[in-house]
């Protein structure tokens, strides 16, 4: 059952009015009819519909005035229109109004349907811009971007305001791979532009230009001017303002009805844009820590893990990456760079580093990737986390004072070589314990 979700169904011939009608309400809508376009006006003046399906042929006021009406009346419904097959001019015509869609008669009543669907479907999706919190983001292959929001697959984002008109701006895919942005072309206000065509240029420190496409189609309302004097806006704030412009949108149904939108958005990812082991790419970004990248950054070590960018030097020249998959040192840092705290301070693979430097010395960028893996380790212990390896290393050090104990064995040898014995003392290393607190996270690893 598709709920209560309420129709109008607007057709100048009997039998067709109370067919569709029938056939609709076994589907579970409610439906509700009209014989002319001016009839239809006044019943959607006085009740909400979420979708009309009119036929383009009405006494009175056609269909195409009647959309026209309608847009003024109730924007947020959407319009099916219903054809003859030599009308098809008049029903691009609406199409280009903003109708979701047409069908030409004679039609089945499974095709009806099936529109019918769609157009619920797409009414749902926009009307989720009022209600989807802005707390719903995806992460995907290292990009945040807000459900809420609609995209371009050239990486432009569209938001439907209150007062109707769409602000537009660079989603994270485009920001990234600009780089650092020297200058923004805008269009000037007033101007028309079109879905899919350039309306923004920006010209990165490289003095490479990285074009822009519009979302929606429309006349630009106003550019962000904050964007003039610091650029870096776009970087650190894409999806609030970093926006480029607002659009007056022409054909704001039509265009939305082909953007990405919610959980298609994370469909489309994964097909077109998405790494090997797609399925297990994306996450919600609800568990991630934002500040955790700072928090390493901050200690001793981890100063540089910001400059990675994920090239793979360093996993293809880890002698234990070939041998244990656990460990990945490109993949611990990109999980330490999108927030997965918990989970990286909390599993074993950050305590694998052989501490070889292979991978240091080949980090394109600098990176001190074995010192950034001590500093994870650092972190992991400040957290009550230490791995049961290192806990059962601290027992002969508390000991004795050394990892090795020394017997009497090695002492006689050192006597024959003249060397004098060496002593425990296990006191001075428990005092050291102690005073630093490692005693109390040791115990955390047991």
């Amino acid at each position: 059952m598709i709920g209560k979700s309420r129709l109008l169904v607007v057709d100048d011939e009997a039998d067709m009015l109370q067919g569709l009608r029938k056939s609709l309400t076994r589907e579970g809508y409610s439906v509700d009819i009209a014989k002319d376009g001016m009839e239809a006006v006044e019943k959607i003046e006085v009740s909400s519909y979420d979708v009309v399906i009119s036929d383009l042929k009405l006494p009175r006021l056609d269909g195409i005035g009647l959309l026209e009406r309608a847009r003024d009346i109730r924007p947020q419904a959407v319009f099916i229109i219903i054809t003859g097959y030599g009308s098809i001019e008049s029903a691009v015509k609406a199409l280009k109004l903003g109708a979701f869609d047409y069908i030409t008669k004679p039609f089945s009543t499974q095709k009806i349907s099936e529109v019918t669907a769609k157009a619920i479907q797409e009414k749902k999706a926009w009307s989720a811009t009022a209600t989807l919190p802005e707390e719903a983001i995806d992460v995907i292959e290292g990009y945040c971007m807000p459900l809420s929001l609609y995209y371009h697959p050239e990486h432009s984002w569209g938001r439907v305001e209150e007062d109707g008109t769409v602000r537009v701006g660079a989603d994270d895919v485009f920001q990234k791979r600009a780089g650092e942005i020297i200058h923004i072309d805008f269009p000037f206000e007033g101007e028309e532009v079109a879905r899919g065509k350039v309306c923004v240029r920006v010209t990165n420190s490289e003095r490479k230009i990285h074009k822009l496409v519009a979302p929606v189609s429309g006349r630009v309302v106003d550019v962000n001017s904050a964007l003039v004097s610091d650029h870096s806006l776009v970087k650190h704030d894409p999806y609030g303002t970093g926006w480029m412009l607002r659009i007056a949108p022409q054909n704001l149904k039509s265009d939305l009805a082909v953007l990405l939108f919610g959980r298609p958005l994370v469909e489309w990812w994964m097909k077109h844009e998405a790494s090997d082991e797609k399925e297990n790419k994306y996450l919600m970004s609800g568990a991630l820590d934002p500040n955790f990248k700072n928090e390493i950054a901050a200690q001793p070590g981890g100063e540089s893990i910001k400059a990675c960018f994920a090239c793979g030097s360093c996993s293809a020249s880890c002698p234990i990456a070939e041998i244990d998959e656990r460990y990945n040192p490109r993949r611990i840092i990109r999980m330490a760079l999108l927030g997965m705290k918990e989970e990286v301070l909390t599993s074993d693979f950050v305590w694998l580093c052989a501490s070889c430097y292979s991978c240091q010395e080949r980090c394109p960028q600098g990176v001190k990737i074995t010192d950034l893996m001590v500093a994870l380790k650092n972190c992991a212990a400040k957290s009550g986390y230490v791995h049961p390896g290192i806990a059962a290393q601290a027992k002969p050090i508390c000991r004795d004072g050394r990892i090795y104990a020394i017997d009497d064995f090695d002492n006689k040898k050192r006597e024959k070589l003249g060397l004098p014995p060496v002593q425990s003392r296990a006191e001075n290393v428990e005092k050291i314990f102690q005073i630093t607190g490692a005693d109390k996270v040791i115990k955390g690893g047991q």
